[in-house]
């Protein structure tokens, strides 16, 4: 398991920057096997060292890239795949172990996706108009798991929010939640607009 300050969706590209000599020993080993390892958001704490809270729902990450950088670290690359609840954290050896049970997303129909990329697109554009650079819009298949993790990657939130969405039950629900979080930062954005 790799605890860190970011959400990693299924489907989304997470560059990472492996520095601690335990997370190269679990880097080492994914090489070297070719298996994926978990990733979970903390909760409270800090990435380095250890002793830190971590949340119960994560993705799996599969490497797709992997080189030393100038600095000496590790740099590698990960795609989300299916998403896991933490039964049971077990002792560190070296680097955090848990035992995880897949959790399924239910696909139903979601009548939410057209709105809810309207919502993501709104607020994005807004961002833009902030000078903050970032994505402009993104490609939304029309699969409602695969459009709610497209849009949820996206969508302009902290992490906290992301873990939000990472924890819906199901589509339906991710794309509802992921178009009010929208809508909430898109008036935000249109207050800094106006006092700017």
């Amino acid at each position: 398991m790799f605890p860190l300050g970011s959400v990693l969706f299924p489907g989304a590209l997470l560059p990472l920057r492996v520095f601690e000599p335990r997370y190269r020993v679990l880097v080492d080993e994914v090489i070297e096997t070719g298996t994926p390892f978990g990733m979970v958001l903390i909760e409270r704490g800090f990435e380095v060292g250890g002793g830190d809270t971590r949340f119960r729902v994560g993705a799996v990450a599969h490497p797709v890239g992997v080189g030393e950088l100038e600095d000496g670290t590790v740099g590698l690359v990960v795609r989300g795949g299916a998403r896991f609840e933490v039964d049971e954290w077990l002792p560190d050896d070296p680097y955090p172990i848990a035992d995880v049970s897949q959790l399924e997303d239910e696909v139903g129909f979601s009548p939410e996706i057209d709105r809810a990329h309207a919502s993501v697109r709104q607020s994005l554009a807004l961002l833009s108009e902030l000078g903050e650079a970032g994505i402009l819009d993104v490609e939304v298949p029309d699969d409602p798991v695969l459009a709610s993790w497209a849009l949820a990657q996206v969508c302009p939130v902290g992490p906290l929010d992301q873990q939000e969405l990472l924890e819906a039950p199901d589509a339906s629900i991710r794309l509802h939640r992921t178009m009010e979080m929208a809508d909430e930062q898109s008036a935000l954005f249109r207050m800094r607009l106006a006092s700017g």
